[in-house]
């Protein structure tokens, strides 16, 4: 994969990032689009679909979101789509696309409000931290954390980016730049403000913060997370859980001599699909 076209599935991209949604929606491309839109309900219907698909199955439905959010001029669907495009890209260590599509997604959006630029400068951060970047890291969670307070002085948003989403980026810059204690820190922050009803991302974050309480030597505490993860995990339906209950496994195996290590791998066993046990 070395370009966003081949990176992000069938379509071509290129011209479509390039082009804000005002320019998409012209001429005959506009006349074959909209028929399409005309049929569905939401285009951000769209969008969570894809972001489900994205949980449950490999990446590539994004791109058709994006192509019907530019036909009917959504301009809130299409930054939400690149965005999503470029979390798929950090997931597979595209760092460079990752951010070219996070910069499309911030561009395309100049008068979000101050949730929508949490949201979408907490993915720049993220993007920025992967390439290396630290400046342009620190720079945009800064401003994530600024236009979060602001957001939140005006009330919460269930179901909107909110700082257990934010305290998620955050982990993942100062993991990114080799800060693993502070990601620690963050990632357990996160945890503790997340709604209860997120299962999904639970069993997910849940892992990645065993696996660097691991990374640090802390083996009973990474055991002690993984249990929580694996409490919720049969309940939810996510490729990206997945992944993450078979890097415990594999973690795990050099360590079965330890009998907390021992409990915690024959109990996943028990519980995960045994495609997932190394």
């Amino acid at each position: 994969m070395t370009n966003v076209d081949t990176f992000a599935g069938s379509i071509q991209l290129s011209p479509l990032i390039q082009r804000p949604p005002c320019d998409l929606h012209s001429g005959s491309w506009r006349s074959a689009k909209r028929r399409r839109i005309d049929s569905m309900s939401s285009l951000s219907d769209v969008v969570r679909r894809g972001g489900a698909a994205y949980g449950s199955a490999p990446p590539g439905v994004s791109p058709r979101s994006l192509e019907l959010a530019g036909a009917a001029e959504d301009h809130l669907t299409y930054c939400t789509t690149l965005r999503g495009m470029s979390v798929q890209a950090i997931d597979l260590r595209h760092g460079t696309k990752a951010m070219e599509l996070a910069d499309v997604a911030a561009a395309a959006s100049p008068k979000a409000g101050p949730r929508m630029r949490a949201f979408l400068a907490g993915q720049q951060a993220h993007a920025a931290a992967q390439t290396g970047n630290r400046a342009a890291a620190m720079r945009y969670i800064r401003e994530a954390e600024e236009a979060m307070d602001r957001a939140e002085s005006r009330g919460k948003a269930f179901g909107s980016y909110d700082p257990a989403a934010l305290n998620y980026h955050i982990s993942q810059v100062r993991y990114e730049l080799g800060d693993v204690s502070g990601a620690i820190e963050a990632m357990q922050e996160s945890d503790k403000v997340r709604y209860s009803v997120y299962r999904r991302a639970r069993v997910r974050h849940r892992g990645t913060l065993a696996e660097r309480k691991l990374e640090i030597g802390h083996l009973d505490a990474a055991c002690a997370i993984w249990h929580q993860a694996l409490d919720d995990y049969p309940m939810v339906q996510s490729a990206r859980a997945d992944d993450r209950i078979r890097t415990m496994f594999g973690l795990l195996r050099p360590h079965l001599k330890n009998p907390t290590a021992h409990d915690l791998y024959e109990r996943a066993r028990t519980i995960a699909p045994p495609s997932l046990v190394t």
